[in-house]
């Protein structure tokens, strides 16, 4: 199969020929993809796994016990040299976020732990691995209740004890700004989190609205400047962005 798309059809079309005789065929063939993904010793093979979990979607495996299992295989991952297994890595996060948009928000808080591993790979100076983090982050981001107290507290009290102590997530989202590429994904990322409560987990310094706006003035500039030569409206998406900054910005003036 030439494409992951191909793969999807082919594994879809599969199971719908064999659910009329193994009922739970969709949830059999989840778990042992996954555990082909975390423990085949064949890359292609763990890949190729990684790609036909997804396809097939079961619900019944979509839950934080996995991607608890992810995170550890990932763990072990970033503990050799990133440039020979970030294609993997890659994969690896990729599932996580298929994962996360489908596991209940009130699962994914009880295991805080999957929250603050993806914070952690923020750290990653390898761009491809960064970018992807980024989409994984977001996915997070808007999963999670951020108006429900219960949220915020369960947040607070497990922000990490380390030295030097943790800045926050947004300080650790103004690298993607250094990279051409990253800097609309830096820029979408950055909006919500400055409009978002609870500093201790996103920026505890004072001027987190300040530095948000400061640091995404030139990406405004460079849109605005395309759109003035004729480049094409603004996304919508970004125009929304836009907004959020620009109504944090008078909310606290």
């Amino acid at each position: 199969l030439s494409s992951e798309e191909s793969l999807r059809i082919c594994v879809q079309q599969l199971c719908e020929a064999m659910e009329g005789y193994i009922s739970d065929i969709r949830y059999q063939w989840s778990m042992e993809a996954l555990r082909w993904a975390i423990k085949s010793t064949s890359v292609q093979f763990r890949t190729r796994s990684h790609q036909v979990f997804r396809a097939l979607g079961s619900p019944d495996t979509l839950d934080s016990a996995n991607a608890r299992a992810l995170l550890e295989l990932l763990a072990s991952k970033l503990s050799t040299p990133l440039d020979g297994v970030v294609g993997e890595c890659m994969e690896i996060f990729r599932t996580l976020r298929f994962m996360f948009e489908n596991i209940p928000p009130g699962e994914l808080l009880l295991h805080n732990r999957v929250f603050w591993s993806v914070v952690a790979c923020l750290y990653t100076d390898n761009v491809v691995f960064y970018a992807e983090v980024l989409e994984v982050l977001s996915t997070l981001l808007e999963r999670l209740d951020f108006s429900s107290e219960a949220v915020l507290n369960v947040l607070r009290a497990s922000v990490p004890i380390v030295e030097p102590p943790f800045p926050g997530i947004q300080p650790l989202l103004l690298k993607a700004f250094t990279t051409r590429d990253l800097c609309e994904a830096g820029f979408m990322l950055i909006s919500k989190c400055s409009i978002l409560p609870c500093d201790e987990v996103f920026d505890p310094s004072p001027y987190r609205l300040l530095q948000a706006i400061l640091v995404s003035l030139p990406f405004i500039y460079t849109l605005l400047e395309d759109q003035q030569r004729g480049s094409g409206e603004i996304d919508v998406h970004l125009r929304d962005a836009i907004e959020r900054l620009a109504d944090a910005s008078l909310e606290t003036s």
